[in-house]
């Protein structure tokens, strides 16, 4: 089975869910080592697991084939997540062609074939050389997200698995070698095997006999030679060198309460555990510190939990600015109205108030945007939708939108949820509409969404149908487009 090393904040309950897959979890930290009855295994990883920049989801990194399989595993279990999976290799090897230079983003955008990709100066060697319809050996440094181009560099690297093989002609050792005569064994046999490129010697390479170490290097050298005859071959924009694939999971707020559960087979854990880490980092030494009871005194799990959670929803007051982060099935996120004022907290709800500012046309009720106008949205905890309510200057009703979204989740700063494209108005005299269904399909046929969310998001529209209607007793079905609280 591939072999995988995880790091951050969801380290304990992914290693846990995969070792009892059968995955080899390596360079194991000393705490899951001790968690989980795990061997310390030096081996340079298959694939890697990280947090994503906000930590509310991890990127899986590494060999196709084991980033799959890691996918596969972790869909049945998270299946409430989004899983995004670029269509490019990460440090995929490509012969682009440069189509543009803009001097004032100091930067070439260059054609790979599956997109334009974003070339900034400071990743040239020589920026003068370039020029436009100038074909470049580049490498993927960091992937496309939302609007965001995948960011390229003319700075190639050839990894493998005691070594990498760069570029720019360097000898470099892993800083995770603290041994310095180890070190110094490693550069020397660097600086005697190393011809054009240089090599970076990985964690693995540590205590690795000599004939090992350069059997590989061989290898690496006659992969470099492979490939850079290929590129003068090859027809540009084309893919020259890929075996390592991305796959983005975003974790929901039901997917962080699933790994709560599995995280409390092996450690203790309050309820909340993954929200609070990932939406209130200052929160963190506090959770560290109630599981550290927890240890000691197990049977107060329940009351630490709703200590915590009374804490938490404390710090939400009103007269706080709040910021709506809605984060775009395809990775983008965006702040809408940048802040709203919290005008009424109620019971895992919260209500918020945005001056609207600009022009145009508002969605789904075709009505004008007008100077005065003011909106009135309420989020409620784990709730499928929101709903927002546009006013005139006057307070009169100009219109109603439900956006349809995973479960929401409240932090003290901000309010979190994936928008799930599919959305429903009301106009003020009571026409109501459904928004934008084919895209939700669209991306649940790429894959972003499984199955279940697609099923919770269209029971939810057909919910809101029959409310808005008055097909339904008050409160009827309200709790069915709830996540648990």
């Amino acid at each position: 089975m591939h072999s995988v090393r995880v790091r951050g904040i969801y380290s304990t309950a992914l290693s846990y869910i995969l070792s009892e897959m059968g995955f080899r979890i390596v360079q194991p930290s000393d705490t899951i080592r001790e968690r989980l009855g795990l061997e310390y295994l030096k081996e340079s990883p298959e694939v890697d697991i990280v947090d994503t920049d906000g930590h509310n989801g991890i990127r899986v990194k590494g060999l196709e084939n084991g980033v799959e399989k890691i996918q596969d595993t972790l869909r049945d279990v998270l299946y409430p997540s989004i899983f995004r999976r670029y269509p490019l290799y990460m440090n995929g090897i490509y012969k682009g062609v440069v189509k543009e230079i803009d001097y004032s983003k100091r930067a070439f955008f260059v054609d790979i074939g599956e997109e334009i990709g974003f070339l900034p100066f400071r990743s040239v060697d020589s920026v003068e050389e370039l020029d436009v319809n100038q074909e470049v050996l580049v490498q993927v440094k960091e992937m496309p997200k939302g609007k965001m181009k995948a960011v390229l560099t003319t700075q190639l690297s050839v990894p493998g698995k005691y070594a990498v093989l760069i570029s720019d002609g360097s000898v470099r050792v892993s800083k995770k070698i603290r041994d310095q005569s180890e070190i110094e064994r490693l550069r020397k046999l660097g600086e005697v095997m190393k011809k054009n490129w240089g090599i970076l010697w990985r964690t693995a390479a540590e205590g690795k006999e000599v004939s090992e170490l350069v059997s590989e290097l061989q290898e690496l050298e006659n992969e470099v030679t492979r490939m850079l005859k290929l590129a003068k071959e090859k027809e540009a924009p084309c893919l020259i060198r890929g075996d390592e694939r991305v796959v983005e999971i975003e974790f929901t707020k039901e997917s962080k309460e699933i790994l709560d559960e599995i995280r409390r087979k092996v450690a203790p854990t309050v309820a909340g555990h993954h929200k609070y880490k990932s939406l209130e980092r200052d929160l963190s030494p506090v959770v560290d510190f109630a599981e550290r009871i927890l240890r000691r005194v197990p049977d107060i799990e329940r009351e630490i939990s709703e200590e915590l959670r009374k804490v938490y929803w404390e710090r939400i007051t009103p007269g706080r600015n709040l910021v709506i982060e809605h984060v775009k099935l395809n990775g983008e996120v965006i702040h809408l109205g940048r802040f709203g004022k919290i005008i009424d907290v109620r019971e895992n709800e919260v209500t918020i108030r945005r001056e609207i500012r600009g022009q145009g046309i508002y969605d789904g009720i075709s009505v004008p945007i007008e100077e005065g106008d003011y909106a009135e949205t309420t989020f409620s905890e784990g709730a499928w939708y929101y709903r927002t309510k546009y006013y005139d200057k006057d307070g009169n009703l100009k219109g109603e939108y439900f956006n349809i979204n995973t479960p929401i989740e409240i932090s003290p700063w901000r309010v979190r949820y994936i928008d799930l494209e599919i959305d429903l108005a009301r106009t003020a005299d009571g026409e109501i509409e459904v928004l934008d269904e084919d895209k939700i399909v669209e991306y649940r046929e790429k894959g972003f969404i499984t199955d279940y969310i697609f099923k919770r998001a269209l029971e939810t529209v057909e919910y809101l149908k029959k409310r808005l209607r008055g097909d339904l007793h008050q409160g009827e079905g309200e709790e069915s487009h709830r996540a648990d609280t």
